[in-house]
Order: structure tokens, then sequence, then C-alpha cells
């Protein structure tokens, strides 16, 4: 069965900054999200809809056509009427978010940075609901004709070379406003750098912030922020032995500031926790868990999603230590928590509820397990689409995988293969992932008296080995790291 852990890497959550501006906010997960606030419109006639949806799309095609061209009042008069039409829609959150995101991009480019900002809140708000990242493919295809945006980084740097003692009238050895300004700004392009999936870039951003931080008085907060985002985007590039080693460092130093009872501290045992598993060192990950677990309980409630979340992590430990007991009790209670807590759409309740459903599946529960995988399935389609998204995928896999477990290969066959056009279609032809895909529709092949096909497809390979992906390849959702996609169907582990 193909397993995956509940919190997603581009919404790891952060460590509380001093003077945080508010993308450090936008990156912390959320328990008790309330409701997102609708954008304010000019007047109630503006807020008819007066369009159906094609028409909306189309209007907001048009409006992206309009920005490209610099006319940003008429993408803003159509980006307007947009939201107006998408809020009055059922089932149109993620319109809406990328409607919000493109009028953002307009709003900001006529330097209206309060109403900016707004339309961007109201869309991340959105887009966490559904467990996804901050900004959608889309958004991010146009943010390099973003000016404001080019402008600011190109401030941070500068700002940053006065901190780092280039400029003699601001050594590096005194505090300065500029000093904080430079790594907030850093932390800050850092921070969407790694949303979009340029993790080398935010790497780069987040040691410079580090070099800033290292010359304040330590230890403090800002050094455990910047060590703890460099962590995560090395976990995006596939790096756990590098993430390790940072979030060792930012246990450390907590531990030293005396902050091992904190929600924050918590998080760092979670993340760690979850690295070290990929680096197959369970029991170390199942002593990191089991604390942030205890520390969550006294920190957050006994109703807070970061607890569920833990609580889940811990139940994928317990089951890869064998202690399957153990395991499903406490991934049932994760999602008895998520339940009470979250809606029954949001991603953590659906990923817990396919956890559990593998549990089952392990323990011959194969009928239990298919009931829960279908209504998952058909939850998520309902939530996020049937076209491709890399939980979408986990779950099919998983479902294939109980089917093929109960004989029923016809239905085993057209699953494996929407597995691995969508593996295709968010990684890539070369990506392990679609690989791994192929290569298990290859054994239920050769498993179910088909070895010639299967061998005519192997021979379709190009690459035996798949090359390393590259820093960019985190598909604009919560990309695969919470999850190893193509399990082979037919080795239930």
């Amino acid at each position: 069965m193909t397993t995956r852990f509940v919190s997603s890497l581009l919404l790891l959550a952060s460590l509380s900054l001093p003077l945080s501006p508010a993308w450090a906010e936008s990156a912390k997960v959320d328990a008790n999200m309330s409701p997102p606030k609708a954008v304010p419109t000019e007047s109630k006639k503006e807020t008819h809809n007066d369009f159906e949806p094609d028409s909306l799309a189309q209007l907001n095609h048009e409006a992206l056509s309009e920005f490209k061209e610099h006319k940003n009042d008429v993408a803003q008069h159509l980006l307007d009427k947009v939201v107006a039409g998408l809020e009055q829609e059922k089932n149109a959150d993620l319109s809406l978010a990328e409607a919000l995101e493109n009028l953002h991009l307009v709003l900001a480019a006529q330097s209206k940075a309060k109403e900016s900002d707004e339309a961007l809140q109201h869309a991340r708000e959105i887009r966490k609901k559904f467990h996804l990242p901050a900004l959608s493919p889309k958004t991010v295809d146009i943010l390099p004709t973003a000016t404001v945006r080019q402008q600011s980084t190109e401030k941070a740097r500068e700002i940053a070379e006065i901190a780092e003692g280039r400029d003699p009238l601001f050594p590096a050895d005194k505090l300065t406003t500029k000093t904080l300004e430079a790594y907030l700004a850093l932390m800050q392009s850092a921070q969407h750098e790694r949303e979009i999936g340029e993790n080398r870039k935010a790497i780069f951003n987040f040691r410079k912030a580090l070099a800033i931080a290292n010359t304040m008085p330590k230890p403090n907060d800002k050094v455990v922020a910047a060590l703890n985002m460099l962590a995560g985007a090395y976990r995006l590039m596939d790096k756990p032995g590098t993430a390790r080693i940072f979030y060792m460092e930012c246990i450390a130093l907590d531990e030293k500031m005396g902050k091992t009872e904190t929600a924050e501290y918590a998080t760092l045992l979670d993340n760690a926790g979850q690295t070290l598993v990929v680096l197959h060192e369970y029991n170390e990950a199942e002593k990191m868990l089991e604390q942030a677990t205890q520390i969550f309980k006294k920190t957050k409630g006994v109703d807070s999603a970061d607890l569920g979340m833990a609580m889940c992590n811990l139940g994928e430990v317990y089951l890869m230590l064998k202690q399957d007991q153990k395991g499903e009790q406490i991934i049932a209670d994760a999602l008895t928590l998520f339940r009470r807590s979250l809606s029954p759409e949001d991603m953590r309740v659906l990923i817990t509820a396919d956890n559990l459903a593998e549990v089952y599946g392990k323990h011959g529960k194969l009928k239990e397990a298919e009931e829960l995988q279908r209504t998952i399935i058909a939850t998520m389609e309902k939530v996020v689409g049937k076209g491709v998204h890399p939980d979408l995928v986990v779950a099919l896999n998983n479902l294939a995988q109980t089917l093929f477990q109960e004989k029923k290969y016809t239905e085993t066959d057209p699953l494996l293969k929407r597995c691995i056009e969508m593996n295709r279609a968010i990684y890539g032809d070369k990506h392990p992932k679609t690989i791994a895909a192929i290569r298990s529709y290859v054994t239920f092949l050769e498993k179910t008296g088909k070895k010639e096909e299967g061998d005519r497809i192997l021979k379709q390979l190009t690459a035996p080995a798949a090359p390393e992906p590259a820093a960019g390849a985190t598909a604009g959702t919560a990309p695969q790291q919470r999850a190893t996609h193509g399990g082979d169907p037919t080795n239930p582990q």
C-alpha cells in the first residue's frame, strides 16, 4: 500500500518571527480556520451574477491578456466582475482563488497595496482550506510580469548587501533597522520562491537571511526560523540528509533557549520526525513524533489539527515498526479528531482516512478498505476535480492495490493506467514516480498472465534509472513528498 504523511511540505508550519510580515502567517497550518472573507465589491449591483461559468472563465482570460498589455484598469474592471460572479457560484472556490490571485497582481501593479494584500490573503485562505500550495500554477506562470515583485526582490538584495557590511555606512557588526528589514525581505522572497517551486533560489535567499541572523545576538528566533525554512526547502529537493542536519540544529537551539514546551518546538519535532522516516531511522522518528504529540496536546489542545497531523504521522511510523495495533488505533483517533474539527472535504481528513483504509487492507479487511477508499476518491474528485492531483493519484493507486488483492483485475487495470497518466502530467515522463507507476503496471500484467504486454511496455522505458528531479519539479500543489506514488499493487506491505 502507498502511505503518506499528512502535513504538506509546501505548508510547513513556520516558526513565529518578531515583526513577521503576512507571508509568515500564511505558511502556518491553521487548525481552526475561519471561512474566507469576501472581497468587498463596489455596490450590490456589481455582486449580481450576470455571467455563466464559461463566460466568467473567458473574462478571467481576457483580464490576464489586458494585464500583460499593461492595461491594468481594464484588467481590474474585468476581474472585479469575475470575482463577484464566482462568489455567487456553488463549489467555485478554487476558481475564485485563481481570480483573486490575478486581481492581486493587477492591484499590485497599480500600487494598491492594501487591496492587493486583501485579495491575495483571501485566495490563500481558500487554497489552504483544500490543503493546496499558497499559489496556483497558472498564477506562477505570469508572476515574472509583475514588476512590483521584481522591484521588491531587488530592494531586498540591496538591503542585504548593506546589512552584510558591504556598505561602510552600515557595518555588519552593528544591528540596524535595515538589518532587520533585509532579514525579513529575504525570508519573504525565499518563501515565495519555495511556494512556486524555485527551491534553489529559495535556499540561496534563506542562506543569506541566515547569515544576517547570525550577526545578531545568539541564540535567537531568527536563526531558528531561517534554519527551519532551509530544512524544508531541502526536503522539497529530495535531500533529507541535509534537511536532517538543519532540523537537528533548530532543535538544539530551541532547547538552548528553553523553548521545549512550545508549539513551535513541537512543529520542529514533527518535521524532523518525518525526515527521519525518509531516512529509515524509524526508532528516532518514533521518539520525536511521540514528544511532538504530547507538546501539541498541552499547547494547542486535543482538537488541534497540528496534533492530528502529528498523530497520523506517528501512526505511520508504528506501522513501519510492525506495531500494527498501535498504528491503527492512533490513525483512527487522528481521523476522529479531524472529523470533529475540520470539514469532511478537507485534505487532512481524506488523507488520514486513506491511511486508515491501508491499515484495513493490511489486516485483511478488504471490503471495508474498498468502501472507504471509494468514498475518499469520490470526495477528492468533488474537491479537486477529476484531473491531476498528487493526493488523488495516491488514493487511486491504493484502491488499485485493494482491488488487486480482491482479484478484481478488470477494475484494477484502468486505475493503474490512470495513475500512470496522472503521474506523467504532474511530474513528466522521466520522473521516478512516473517510472515507478509504469513498473507497477508491468508487474500487474505479469501476475495476471500478460507478460508479453508487460515486456513490451518495459522496453519503452528509455531511462532505466530516472534522474533526480529538478529543483522546480513540485507540480504546483502540495507536491508529492507527502507520499510515495506508484506503489506496486501486487506487493502489499
